[in-house]
Formats: C-alpha cells, structure tokens, sequence
C-alpha cells in the first residue's frame, strides 16, 4: 500500500513539470483515489461516492491527457524545452520499410 501511495505521490509531482493542467490533472488523480480509500476504510462515505470518485478520475485523465499532448506539440513546435529531446523519425509509407 505504501508503495502505491509513493508512486501515486511521485506521479503527482511529476505531473507538475507539465504546467498549470498537469499540476490540476496530478491533484485530481490523489483526490480521486482518496475518495476511494475514505470510503474503503468506512471513515467518511459520501453521497453518491461512485459519481464523485469517477468525475475526478475523468477530469484527472483529460487533463494529464491535454498537458502532455501540449508539450509535444510544444517541442516539435521548437518552443521551450525543444532542445531537450530530438523528433522521432517516422518512416514515410511502405517505401520506408
């Protein structure tokens, strides 16, 4: 358990380093699984706990989703960071093969 609380923990904090959305995505994604743990240890069950449990959890992986496909097309765009890490090179058709 307690190392799925530091993984959980290291994510969020990681997710940080992708702007405002990541922070917001990585604090969406603790408070999600939260939930769960109040409600699996009986300390504090909500009203509709499913709903509140997955609404974080969705708006947890659409905004990690969004942070991360933001800073793609930032380094392939040449913004910050671009030096960082080169393009993959993608093969062109079957020709490429």
């Amino acid at each position: 358990m307690s190392l799925y609380a530091a993984a959980l923990c290291t994510m969020a904090m990681l997710a940080t380093g992708l702007g405002r959305r990541g922070a917001l995505g990585g604090a969406l994604f603790v408070l999600s699984d939260a939930l769960i743990a109040l409600d699996t240890f009986a300390v504090l069950p909500l009203p509709a706990q499913g709903f509140w449990v997955m609404l974080t959890y969705l708006l947890a992986q659409v905004l990690l989703v969004s942070a991360v496909l933001s800073a793609d097309r930032k380094r392939a765009a040449g913004g910050p960071g671009a030096g960082r890490r080169p393009p993959a090179a993608r093969p062109r058709g079957c020709a490429a093969w």
